[in-house]
């Protein structure tokens, strides 16, 4: 039976329509299981080299996994006979309108919440180019990116990067059409790694703006956007980028081609240590659980929560108390909520004289009170005290800072965790209402009650005892954050680093970090605080997961692995277009398409399936342990066969004025039966008619004769002349024929050089090359 048979669609659960199609979501009937489905646009899968390219893809990627991808599960005729793509269904948003909502909103995505998504993509994408080197997305966009409703970055239909390629788009049209960015070529527009580095740097810069670029502004305006761009920081203050993030989007996006990442692995190495010197990056997930709340609450009729400032130090004399937005209570199994800062009991004001402070800014003060507060930091562990309990239980007072209890002040410091799976919450559409962040309930304290101004005389000397005052304060607390870094200097180096024990069932399975081998299981690592990449290579499918070390702290990671001894025989998954064909394997009826066909020796083997309008043949190669996919192509009333055009430059294809094709395909299948094929090269003015009958499962050569073109050379004085490396005599040279397609011409005077000139060669048009040997 037919996999699309046994999809039902509910009517009330609309899709998401883009420049590849429409997504729907369906419920397989045999599972129970939902799942989303992509029908692709008419305009694509009319070229017959796509659903090639796309079936041999998903074929390819069937057994890559990696938790921020979602999983494809086959390619299908859709309902009403067009091609979908069955993928994983993922509870979400697409990131595409998560920013426009933000946009039409006039909503700001801050730097914590953008670089959360940003420290997800990046390495994701790294992982997918270490593990199949030669294998892209290719359709990295906006579009093809969810957010979940904890937070989590999900990549979608990765294997359409091939197939797109096989369309032979211009860069213009693949970006106005469907978002693809791809990088200036010379040629058509290649689905490689830095197709993926650019559109990873598009994203990235979308972020940065905090909305979707406009159709008219990539790629003509990409430098100047980049050059102007500016970031949204936690506080809500704009700031131009920093050089760091400026550079590393310039070669991301390939502007400077001399410098340009060649893959997803080089941008996330260079990323890194962008971050690493430029610590103003943090990924904060409390900043993007408090974004995505707001656009729920602004799209569900409410006020958009306030932004909260960072705290300003108090310009009274009276103890600084800090008023809190109220929070929603967090939630018990958010991977965010973290612990409430114990209140600060407010102490009396010290006895002072009574002074005018209106004209006195203390806030002036404020750099060397915030550098203070993050040495404070650094000194305490994490969930711990400060090491010196004296100055921890000092009062407030108005030259010491209060406590960061601001989500903003949070967002600053926070590393990036991620969340956990996203399937252990309840499916919530962050566009839609109801998603709250997750963040520690914080008490509220009433605001202070300002203190009457006393108007005295001797306004002067009061400032100069006030200003004293303040200076003096700040130099004593400056003596005792000076002596906890005195002495803790040993305790602060000695958190600096986490630990990371890893375990696994059977034990002796290699670990690797971040890509680097660090030994077999059971291991026990120092490694630095921050999200690492962790995976364990044993039998079967590698084990990846991001773990997220703190400093001072120990996290452990277990896999069980089955027990399992060595194979010897592999599996063939046997799938056909469209389904019900007779498989049989070395003469042997193996059964009815889809089939998994076990206990297979290793070597090859022969594969023939056959339906009633004919039969297909393929050779495939079995491997112990692994499980081998074939997806065959059948016919589908007329039988089908090929045709394969060898042609010294590209050329395209078409019949009966429709594009099938291009001679840079190695093969282009079509029904078997007669054919009139045109082929064309409109730069050369070429255009030659070829009839010809193709076999069922046959293919079909065609080979191409090139005309002559007419060429005149002359050079003062004169010259000898070489087409191509070959001598053709001394100039002048009239009516020399050459085949039409580039060539090379080279001029040698004795005494005045050599000159080298390409020309391209035109059917019907004569072509004239003059050379003034005497000028260099």
């Amino acid at each position: 039976m037919n996999a699309a048979q046994g999809l039902v669609r509910p009517p009330d659960r609309p899709g998401f329509t883009d420049g590849l199609g429409t997504r729907s979501i369906i419920t397989e009937s045999s599972t129970g299981e939902t799942l989303e489905l992509l029908t692709l646009r008419p305009e694509l899968v009319r070229v017959a080299s796509f659903e090639f390219a796309l079936r041999e893809r998903a074929a390819r990627l069937a057994n890559f996994r990696h938790e921020d991808f979602s999983r494809v599960r086959r390619i299908d005729r859709a309902p009403g006979g067009g091609l979908g793509i069955v993928s994983d269904y993922i509870a979400g948003a697409r990131l595409s309108e998560v920013l426009q909502a933000a946009a039409d909103r006039k909503l700001p995505l801050d730097v914590g919440a953008a670089f959360c998504l940003v420290r997800q993509l990046v390495p994701a994408v790294a992982f997918l180019h270490d593990n199949a080197r030669d294998v892209a997305h290719g359709a990295l966009a906006l579009e093809r990116l969810i957010v979940t409703p904890l937070g989590r970055l999900m990549i979608v239909e990765h294997v359409l990067g091939s197939a797109l390629e096989q369309l032979r788009f211009s860069r213009e049209h693949l970006w106005r059409e469907c978002r693809v960015a791809m990088p200036s070529s010379a040629g058509v527009p290649r689905f490689d790694h830095h197709a993926d580095v650019t559109q990873i740097g598009t994203i990235v810069l979308q972020l940065v703006l905090g909305r979707p670029l406009r159709a008219d502004e990539y790629p003509a305006r990409l430098a100047s956007l980049v050059d102007q761009a500016a970031m949204t920081m936690a506080g809500g203050e704009r700031r131009p980028l920093t050089l760091g993030l400026h550079s590393w989007l310039v070669r991301a996006l390939h502007i400077d081609l001399r410098r340009a990442f060649a893959s997803a692995r080089d941008a996330c190495q260079a990323l890194e240590q962008m971050l690493a010197a430029e610590p103003g990056y943090v990924a904060a997930p409390v900043a993007l659980e408090t974004f995505l709340a707001r656009i729920a609450t602004t799209a569900s009729g409410g006020e958009a929560a306030p932004v909260v400032d960072v705290p300003q130090a108090p310009a009274a004399t009276m103890p600084p108390v800090v008023t809190q937005p109220s929070a929603p209570t967090p939630r018990v199994d958010s991977p965010y909520a973290a612990a409430a800062p114990p209140p600060v009991a407010a102490s009396p004001a010290p006895e002072m004289p009574s002074i005018e402070l209106s004209s006195i800014d203390v806030r002036a003060f404020e750099p060397d009170l915030r550098q203070m507060l993050q040495l404070d930091r650094q000194m305490t562990p994490p969930g711990g005290t400060p090491r010196v309990p004296p100055a921890a239980s000092m009062p407030l007072t108005p030259s010491q800072p209060p406590a960061p209890s601001s989500p903003a002040m949070r967002a600053e410091t926070t590393r990036y965790e991620p969340p956990a799976p996203y399937r252990s919450e309840p499916i919530v559409d962050v566009l839609a209402a109801g998603h709250e962040p997750r963040r520690a309930s914080e008490p509220e304290r009433p605001a202070p009650m300002p203190e009457p101004r006393r108007k005295k005389k001797g306004s002067n000397r009061n400032r100069l005892i006030a200003a004293g005052v303040a200076v003096v304060a700040i130099l004593a607390t400056a003596g005792i954050y000076a002596g906890r870094y005195f002495f803790a200097g040993e305790a602060t180096e000695a958190v600096q680093l986490g630990m990371l024990v890893v375990e696994s069932n059977p034990s002796g399975v290699q670990v690797f970090v971040d890509g680097e081998a660090r030994g077999l299981t059971p291991a026990k690592l120092s490694l630095k605080p921050g999200p690492h990449l962790v995976e364990l290579r044993g039998r079967g499918t590698p084990r990846v997961r991001t773990v997220t070390v703190n400093a001072g702290a120990q996290v452990s990671h277990y896999v069980e692995l089955a027990e399992a001894s060595t194979p010897v025989t592999g599996q063939l998954d046997v799938r056909s277009d469209p389904p019900g064909a007779k498989v049989t394997v070395d003469g042997q009826n193996a059964g009815v398409s889809p089939i998994v066909i076990s206990n297979l020796q290793p070597g090859e083997h022969t594969v023939v399936l056959q339906n009633p309008h004919g039969s297909v043949r393929h050779t495939v190669t079995i491997e112990p342990g692994l499980t081998a996919a074939l997806v065959a192509p059948m016919a589908q009333g007329p039988a089908s066969g090929w045709v394969s055009i060898t042609a010294p430059f590209a050329m395209q294809v078409f019949e009966n004025g429709r594009l099938v094709g291009s001679t840079e395909t190695d093969r282009i299948m079509v029904a078997a039966g007669p054919h009139e094929f045109e082929i064309v090269n409109h730069t050369l003015n070429f255009r030659v008619t070829r009839r010809l009958e193709v076999a069922a499962g046959k293919v079909a050569p065609i080979g191409i004769e090139l005309p002559n073109g007419v060429v005149n050379i002359n050079a003062v004085p004169w010259a000898e002349v070489f087409v191509d490396g070959r001598p053709v005599g001394e100039t002048p040279i009239g009516n020399l024929s050459l085949p039409i397609g580039p060539h090379e011409v080279v001029l040698r005077h004795p005494q005045l050089g050599e000159r080298r000139h390409a020309l391209s060669v035109v059917a019907g048009q004569p072509i004239r090359l003059s050379v003034d040997m005497n000028k260099p």
